[in-house]
C-alpha cells in the first residue's frame, strides 16, 4: 500500500502542472488581448474578447463561454490555424 502512495501523489501533481499550464497560457491570451485593445468602448471590447477567443483557438485551450452564449459564436477557421 505504501508503494501505491508515491503514484498518487505524482498523479496529482501531473494534473496540477497540466492545469498550471493551461491557466497560465489562458493569462498570456487575456493580457496580449487587453494590450491590442485596452479601450472600454463597446467596439475594443468585442476586438478584445475575438482576440481572446483566436488565442485560445490557436494554443488548442477550451473556450471561456459556451459558444451559444458567445458573442462571436465561431471563430473562422483561418483565424483559430
Amino acid at each position: 500500500m505504501a508503494v501505491l502512495c508515491p503514484s498518487g501523489t505524482e498523479a496529482a501533481s501531473v494534473h496540477q502542472q497540466q492545469s498550471f499550464a493551461i491557466w497560465h497560457v489562458q493569462d498570456l491570451c487575456g493580457r496580449q488581448s487587453f494590450q491590442k485593445f485596452p479601450d472600454f468602448t463597446p467596439e475594443s471590447n468585442r476586438l478584445r474578447d475575438r482576440a481572446l477567443r483566436v488565442c485560445e483557438a490557436k494554443n488548442h485551450l477550451p473556450p471561456r463561454d459556451d459558444v451559444h452564449q458567445s458573442p462571436i459564436h465561431r471563430i473562422p477557421d483561418a483565424d483559430a490555424e
